[in-house]
């Protein structure tokens, strides 16, 4: 006797066995940036934006790139490669709003031997994210994300920074079918959230223009001149040695050198061009080169005038100003500051730049508290003694919070690390005050950090704190 099972109750047995698979199974949505197909891929468009034509590097952090947000919803994980996403937006928006855009393997400020053949960097990050998948058998995949985009100069200095929120929801879809066969259904939310969010970005860009940044472009009208007829190389090296001599005069040092460079390209045997060059990078902390410009100075052109110039700053080269430091500590606002011991970031930083000589003050007993006159008078004399020139009291304030967010959701926050280098620069001849420096260094991360990760967070900051107190520190000319 054979039994007649309906196709409804077929169904509902199969539904069934979907669901208890689907509690074993975790639903995963991916965005990859070379792997989605042509169908795959989401056809959206910025809005029109009249692009800065700057080459800029895009710098792509781990934290950033790693990211997968998961969620757990009853017994299945909702699983999304956000990193990804945000990582594909966030060249496509750099794309439209810059003229060329490259990868770059770090933050400027560039003072070592890598330095990328850019005029500022785009670094995006992720400040919130929140994934939900609503209904049982079928809903909506919902995201919404917030996003800052930094864009820095090759001094690590911000010209223009954003934050914007996008979110983003699925139309209706079998859920059940998504987690059994893993379609990409999460990884396209997760990234028409993050373009809905760059969208809002270039909006903002486009309603008020970053001056700052447009300043750059003073180093780029020329390539336009190659691409016309009847432009002598002659008319090519003047715009590009002029525009370097205008920016060396603003002390925008990183887009002088770039354009000496082109000059240097055109004319190879121009001795100005060179001297020029070894300047912008002494001025950018770059001994070795500095001393290679000013060697080639004087070697082709031994009687001229620019090789007497060069001979001077290698003497200044060989010669370094021996400075002292006061490193203190006040933790996250403590009213008694800690001294901190001889062996620190900032000094070991100092050192391996080269660009001055540090005395050990280690023996001298320093006031804590530079309103003491009468014992910073003394301190000074007793470190002229020790043939210290200056003397940096820098104050370190380190900083943790949450980033702020008005959405209300179980989304992930991320965590803000920042640094915050106050030095006082002393003249020990003078015995006052000649200026004073602010430098604020910050990242954001989403991942859980480990107290040992956090101090590794710290110390990273206050290296390029350091490394950007050192730059500053020869812009205003104390050598």
């Amino acid at each position: 006797m054979k039994l007649k099972v309906s196709e409804k109750l077929c169904s509902i047995v199969a539904l069934s066995i979907a669901v208890i698979l689907a509690g074993c199974t975790s639903y995963t949505g991916t965005v990859k940036p070379e792997g989605m197909t042509e169908v795959q891929q989401p056809r959206l468009d910025f809005p029109e934006t009249k692009s800065i034509p700057l080459n800029v590097g895009l710098y792509l952090g781990e934290d950033l790139r790693k990211y997968v947000y998961e969620s757990q919803k009853t017994t299945m994980t909702l699983q999304m490669n956000v990193g990804e996403s945000v990582a594909l937006v966030s060249r496509q928006l750099a794309a439209k709003m810059f003229k060329e855009v490259t990868l770059v393997d770090s933050l400027p400020p560039y003072t070592d031997g890598y330095r990328p053949d850019v005029e500022a960097v785009v670094e995006p990050e992720i400040l919130y994210f929140d994934g939900d998948a609503t209904g049982t058998v079928s809903g909506h995949i919902e995201a919404v994300v917030k996003m800052r985009i930094t864009t820095y100069d090759l001094a690590g200095k911000i010209l223009w920074q954003d934050e914007a929120v996008g979110k983003s929801r699925s139309g209706q879809v079998n859920l059940i079918g998504t987690f059994l066969t893993g379609t990409e259904e999460a990884g396209k939310t997760a990234y028409q959230a993050a373009f809905n969010a760059a969208t809002r970005v270039i909006n903002n860009f486009n309603d008020k223009p970053p001056r700052e940044m447009y300043s750059l472009m003073e180093t780029e009208k020329i390539p336009t001149l190659t691409n016309q007829r009847n432009i002598s190389n002659f008319d090519m090296f003047k715009e590009f040695y002029e525009k370097g001599q205008f920016q060396f005069k603003r002390k925008n040092f990183h887009q002088a050198l770039r354009s000496f460079k082109q000059a240097e390209s055109i004319d190879p045997g121009d001795l100005s061009t060179k001297f020029y060059m070894g300047t912008c990078l002494f001025y950018l902390a770059q001994k070795g080169k500095a001393a290679e410009k000013f060697h080639q100075v004087v070697k082709q052109g031994p009687n001229t005038q620019e090789a007497k110039d060069s001979a001077k700053w290698l003497d200044l080269l060989k010669k370094p100003l021996k400075i002292g430091t006061v490193v203190l500590d006040i933790g996250r606002g403590d009213k008694d500051p800690a001294m901190i011991p001889d062996e620190n970031p900032v000094n070991t930083t100092i050192r391996k730049s080269s660009m001055y000589e540090l005395v050990n003050l280690a023996e001298l007993k320093s006031p804590v508290d530079v309103s003491q006159t009468k014992s910073l008078d003394q301190f000074l004399e007793r470190s002229a003694k020790k043939d210290a020139v200056i003397i940096l009291y820098i104050t370190v304030t380190d900083r943790t919070s949450r980033i702020p967010i008005q959405h209300k959701g179980s989304g992930e926050i991320a965590d803000e690390f920042s640094m915050r280098l106050a030095a006082n620069v002393f003249s020990t001849r003078k015995k006052q005050k000649r200026t004073e420096i602010v430098i604020t260094e910050g990242t954001s991360t989403l991942f859980y950090k480990r107290n040992q990760e956090e101090d590794a967070i710290k110390e990273q900051l206050l290296k390029r704190g350091t490394e950007k107190l050192i730059l500053r520190l020869l812009e205003n000319d104390i050598f």
